[in-house]
Order: structure tokens, then C-alpha cells, then sequence
């Protein structure tokens, strides 16, 4: 029977430095958890202002390209009006052959 005492004795102590062990481990999950959450709301708040950013830069870029294409719209218009009106001052001031030099004219070959 004395044996057993030993045994019997020894088991709480076993036990007890187990809870322990468990329970500190427990503890460290729980903090790892509560500093992984931090770290994932922050991600998203990160992420969010990215996202934002980036919405902000399609917007300019649809609003710029507008006024890129207006623009382009504008110029074609006033190349347009700028030919007609050179080719009505040609046709009243010269006849057929001075107009198709003055378009085959190549300043390059002077």
C-alpha cells in the first residue's frame, strides 16, 4: 500500500504543471488571436483606402479622357474649317495648276 502513495501523491503535481501548460497555451492562442484580428482590421482599412484611391483614379481618368475627346473633337473641327478655308482663297486666287503645286509643295526639297 505504500507503494501507492508515491504514485498517488505525484499525480496532482503531474496534473497540475499539465493545466498549467494548457492553460498558458490557451492564453497565447487567445492574444495571437486578438493580435491577428487587429491586423486583419487594419488590412481592411488599408485595403478600403486602396480601393478608394483607386476608384478616385478610374473617375479621373473617364473625366480626363472626356475632355481629351472633346478636345480632339474641337481640333478636327477648326482643321476642318481651316482647310475649307484655304481652299476656297485657292480657288478664288488661283486657277487648277497653282493649287496642285501649292499642295505637292515639299518645303523638305528646298
Amino acid at each position: 500500500m505504500n507503494a501507492l502513495v508515491p504514485v498517488a501523491v505525484a499525480t496532482p503535481v503531474v496534473t497540475c504543471q499539465a493545466l498549467t501548460r494548457a492553460y498558458d497555451a490557451r492564453d497565447f492562442a487567445i492574444v495571437r488571436a486578438h493580435e491577428l484580428a487587429a491586423a486583419v482590421k487594419a488590412k481592411r482599412i488599408e485595403l478600403a483606402a486602396l480601393v478608394a484611391e483607386a476608384h478616385a483614379a478610374a473617375v479621373a481618368v473617364h473625366e480626363t479622357t472626356a475632355a481629351w475627346a472633346e478636345a480632339m473633337r474641337d481640333h478636327a473641327a477648326a482643321v476642318e474649317d481651316a482647310a475649307e478655308d484655304m481652299s476656297s482663297l485657292l480657288d478664288e486666287d488661283m486657277d487648277d495648276g497653282a493649287i496642285d503645286a501649292v499642295i505637292a509643295f515639299d518645303p523638305n526639297a528646298l
